[in-house]
């Protein structure tokens, strides 16, 4: 299972809470992981690879409005992770304005 999606094409990145990932569409679960297209509470689609170990992940919204949802390990090394992700983020913007 793998997802690619380009840096100019992330709309945003945010952190959520992933107590509830909704409804497997396709994809799986294990004792440890989820993956796969799920939907969630209100309906909207997503794509899912995450541990069971953390309550958070990241939320990825591409340009075109397609939300990809991952964590790491817990919830600590999952938020580090996503300031580190931001950052690189908005260092690639600022090197590219500047070209």
């Amino acid at each position: 299972f793998s997802v690619t999606v380009s840096y100019d094409q992330i709309a945003d990145l945010e952190l959520i809470e992933l107590t509830d990932p909704g409804t497997m569409i396709s994809g799986g679960e294990n004792r440890t992981y989820y993956w796969g297209s799920w939907q969630c509470a209100d309906g909207g689609t997503y794509t899912l690879c995450a541990t069971k170990k953390a309550d958070v992940a990241v939320l990825v919204t591409t340009q075109q409005g397609e939300h990809l949802v991952f964590n790491y390990q817990s919830d600590d090394t999952t938020t580090s992770l996503l300031q580190m992700f931001t950052e690189l983020l908005a260092n690639r913007e600022s090197t590219q304005a500047a070209a």
